[in-house]
């Protein structure tokens, strides 16, 4: 679908493709991480992980709005969710790395500044979280 902007160019919403490199996409996965991070959170036994991923899923919410508020602002609202898949007992550490290459890869398809400096703050905040999981026993 073709929008018009008020200086009449038109443009494709990059949320047309419904791709694993679709906004709608990255937002789902997003939510699936908090839900999985937050069961994670629940299940651990060490404290330091625990901590680690109460700090994960109390970010992602924050982050999460203002990326999709921000796409929404200029490129209208988005549609395409998909629903949450929990996964208990996986390997987080491996499952977190894999998001933050979605989030990477998705990036690479944007074209707003803006948008990117959000992206890269989400892969610095997964990032960061990865530190603490890996390192932080």
């Amino acid at each position: 679908m073709a929008y018009t902007l008020a200086n009449e160019e038109e443009y494709e919403s990059p949320q047309e493709k419904k791709t694993e490199n679709s906004i709608a996409y990255v937002l789902s996965c997003m939510m699936e991480l908090r839900d999985n991070a937050h069961i994670a959170h629940l299940q651990s036994r060490s404290y330091a992980e625990h901590i680690a991923l109460n700090e994960l899923y109390d970010a992602i919410p924050d982050l999460f709005d203002g990326l999709a508020e921000s796409w929404q602002g200029k490129y209208g609202i988005i549609s395409g969710y998909h629903a949450p898949v929990i996964q208990e007992g996986m390997n987080f550490i491996d499952y977190l790395k894999s998001k933050v290459e979605e989030v990477n890869e998705f990036r690479k398809t944007v074209k707003d500044t803006y948008i990117q400096n959000q992206l890269d703050t989400i892969v610095e905040t997964f990032s960061g979280i990865l530190y603490k999981l890996q390192y932080l026993k």
